[in-house]
């Protein structure tokens, strides 16, 4: 950050550019996290013996 200081960018900028550096990142780790989580979960009911029983489609 210091260097978009000393090119001359307002601290107002710079911090709003943090910002979103941050929010971005917490996003795309949060859908990340989600996705893999459903497609751990998916392959563990899929593959495992112990689910054998259960049917989620049947109402």
């Amino acid at each position: 950050m210091a260097v978009l200081r000393a090119l001359g960018f307002q601290a107002r900028t710079v911090r709003r550019s943090f910002y979103a550096e941050s929010a971005f990142v917490v996003v795309e780790g949060v859908v990340t996290g989600a996705i893999l989580g459903v497609l751990t979960t998916w392959l563990l009911y899929q593959n495992s013996p112990s689910f054998g029983s259960l049917n989620a489609a049947a109402s």
